[in-house]
């Protein structure tokens, strides 16, 4: 008897030893298959994703939140890719402009003219704005705008900033209607005044000549909200859909050389740093419509 029962035992011992090993190792076929993908993903394989419905049930969750990373990835890149494209193909012109300047200048310095030395600082100050606005929509990108709320005369506001742009809209004949409910606003100060001026600085540019720029500030259902209007017959609704995209001009505007298409989206990088939301949309007589409304929850504070 015990000499069967240790050859059982002997024979137990055996085949535990060969079995647990070849059940683990089949048992976790599937986490090393999916260790070997995910080795394999580079930046170029972002496009790559984990057949979750092929694994085993526990891992599926894995899988499903691999891929979601994935596509955030994904999407991170692309836009990054989008971005350093962006950016070469602007500051493409200017580079250009100040090379041919520099070899003129250096073939034949004898009939060099001043005018030569202005061309050169205005080339170098409008690439020194483009940075300066992408180093800015980089920082929101990273979340990293600090805005210090305080209480904001938005209605003085709006008047002050777009008297700033007051001598251009006489030029080029534009009537200003401004319907200002006097209200408080808690913001910052600054970061407000910059979604403010790049919306006027908008308007006031592509608004066509003749045309009415209309402003419309009120308290909403508690909340404050702030519409600039304008007509825009070169949009459709395609159109108003892109105008915050980074770098995008409608065709007829991309020889000018004033707008880098980075205004809009300065704005609501601003606005959203404040937690602040800013819109776009097309109304019925084809004017597009920027829409500004605050997050506050309560009635804001009245002044008499």
């Amino acid at each position: 008897l015990l000499g069967i029962s240790a050859a059982c035992a002997a024979l137990l011992v055996g085949a535990t030893l060969w079995l647990i090993p070849r059940v683990l190792r089949r048992g976790l076929r599937p986490l090393e298959e999916l260790g070997e993908q995910a080795q394999q993903i580079r930046a170029e394989t972002l496009a790559t994703r984990f057949p979750a419905a092929d694994l085993p049930e526990e891992l599926q969750p894995i899988a499903r939140r691999w891929n979601e990373l994935l596509a955030r990835l994904e999407q991170s890149f692309d836009r990054e890719r989008r971005f350093s494209a962006d950016l070469a193909h602007e500051l493409r012109t200017p580079i250009a402009e100040l090379r041919s300047a520099a070899e003129c200048a250096m073939k034949w310095p004898e009939t060099r003219d001043p005018a030569t030395d202005r061309d050169t600082l205005a080339i170098a100050q409008q690439m020194e704005t483009l940075v300066t606005r992408m180093l800015a929509l980089t920082r929101g990108d990273r979340t990293q705008i600090a805005a210090a709320t305080e209480p904001v005369a938005l209605d003085g506001l709006v008047r002050e900033v777009w008297s700033g742009f007051t001598a251009r809209a006489t030029e080029r004949r534009l009537v200003a209607t401004l319907a200002l409910e006097p209200v408080v606003a808690s913001a910052d100060a600054g970061l407000l005044r910059s979604v403010l001026a790049n919306l006027f600085d908008n308007a006031a540019d592509y608004t066509p000549a003749g045309g009415e720029v209309s402003f419309l500030l009120e308290n909403r259902d508690g909340r404050i909200s702030l519409q600039v209007a304008n007509p825009a017959p070169d949009l459709d609704s395609g159109d108003v859909n892109r105008l915050f995209e980074r770098f995008w001009r409608k065709e007829a505007a991309r020889s000018d050389h004033d707008h880098f298409g980075l205004g809009l989206a300065l704005a609501r990088t601003f606005a959203t740093a404040m937690g602040w939301t800013l819109t776009a949309r097309l109304d019925e007589r084809g004017w597009v419509v920027f829409s500004l409304l605050s997050p506050q929850v309560s009635p804001p504070v009245m002044v008499g």
